[in-house]
């Protein structure tokens, strides 16, 4: 029976002991849905929507519960007519916040890596592939039909001696007949298969209860990645998965790239040693430390061929900035221009006349100056 939290009169259950069986993969499953829904350590869901994520009755739901209560994962408060709050503890095998994505990949949890347009989601995903994993076999998955992907899954299976002798032509195959093939491929495995899934948002819709049910097989682990706009497409891998999110860049490493790249391609800079300082800084404040963006900036300084500081308002990222238009400015002063003037003539006015003549000067400096005038402004 568990006790309200502000009710307790025992300590609360410890960890297993060293050499004590480990946490079960159903209750592993049980504690990612709650870590993926957690805020501030705290859950608070119902024993209905527990039974519909897992596919479990209420008997096997408070069966894992109460497992990872034992191990000092969790403890939750009854409340009668309301959810439960389940509390998430810091026992042993807790997934804290900040852990690396290969300490996270390496207990064997589903992840999804999430992370904006070019920082870097598909380069993380192949460093698990390359030797973050302690999986038997790894799997990589793009975005396609639902057949493609089975098939490929398949393939790589096969290549692996864990699938049947495949037919000569497996896209004539249905969905369903690949989905068949692949699970009794799965319980062959000796050990934990990796999946790999690069961009999650484009598998198509149909073909997520199917992605689901891989995610919560107890020989399969999940590694995703997916944008940061499209996570709402995705809520039904976060049910299964820890999200993972991408970091920026440090200053110093975009600084570091900027130097090496300036170097080893003899690029001239205007200032010597000061206007390299102020290139790097300019790129990092350009950038906020978006691979793909530091990328860019210095194709287009590789361009150019030299750097120069004073052109350096030349340089924008157009995903982030755009730039301030004047020329709504000019076409207004010279109408103004033109309503003077005449009226000077119609009214014999010499100092309406004389007002003309410098708002005319002042619209010849507006276009002078209307590109030096330019500055970034945020969307």
């Amino acid at each position: 029976m568990s006790l309200a939290r502000k009710e307790k009169t025992a300590a609360p259950p410890r960890p297993p002991a060293h050499g004590a069986p480990a946490l079960s993969p159903q209750a592993r499953q049980l504690a990612e849905i709650l870590l993926a829904r957690q805020r501030r350590g705290r859950v608070v869901i119902t024993q209905s929507q527990l039974c519909r994520l897992t596919g479990w009755d209420r008997k096997t739901v408070r069966k894992y519960l109460r497992e990872l209560q034992n191990f000092g994962l969790i403890d939750w408060e009854r409340r009668r007519r309301a959810p439960n709050v389940y509390w998430i503890l810091d026992g042993e095998g807790r997934l804290p916040e900040g852990e690396t994505l290969i300490s996270l990949v390496r207990r064997g949890t589903n992840v999804l890596i999430l992370g904006e347009a070019g920082a870097g989601k598909t380069y993380w995903l192949s460093r698990v592939a390359n030797d973050g994993h302690q999986a038997a076999f790894a799997v990589q998955l793009f975005a396609g039909s639902a057949k493609s992907v089975l098939v490929s899954m398949l393939n790589q299976l096969a290549d692996a001696g864990l699938a049947e002798e495949l037919p000569r032509s497996p896209n004539r195959l249905s969905v369903q007949e690949l989905e068949s093939l692949v699970e009794r491929a799965l319980a062959r495995a000796p050990g934990r298969i990796l999946v790999l899934i690069d961009e999650l948002e484009r598998m198509p819709p149909g073909f997520q209860p199917w992605l689901a049910r891989l995610a919560s097989h107890y020989a399969v682990q999940v590694v995703a990645t997916a944008r940061d706009e499209a996570r709402d497409r995705v809520q039904w891998f976060l049910d299964h998965a820890w999200v993972w999110r991408v970091p920026p860049m440090s200053k110093t490493e975009v600084e570091d790239w900027v130097r090496t790249f300036v170097s080893q391609r003899n690029i001239p800079v205007v200032g010597g040693e000061r206007g390299l300082a102020r290139l790097a800084e300019h790129v990092w404040k350009q950038s906020q430390g978006n691979p793909r963006k530091v990328q860019g900036l210095l194709r287009q300084i590789e361009a150019r061929g030299y750097v120069d500081y004073r052109a350096f308002r030349e340089i924008r990222t157009s995903e982030t900035f755009r730039i301030l238009d004047l020329t709504w400015i000019l076409v207004a002063t010279v109408a103004l221009v033109v309503i003077v003037r005449y009226m000077s003539l119609g009214l014999g006015d010499r100092m309406l006349y004389v007002a003309a003549g410098i708002l005319y000067g002042g619209g010849m400096l507006i276009r002078y100056f209307a590109y030096r005038w330019r500055r970034p402004m945020k969307r």
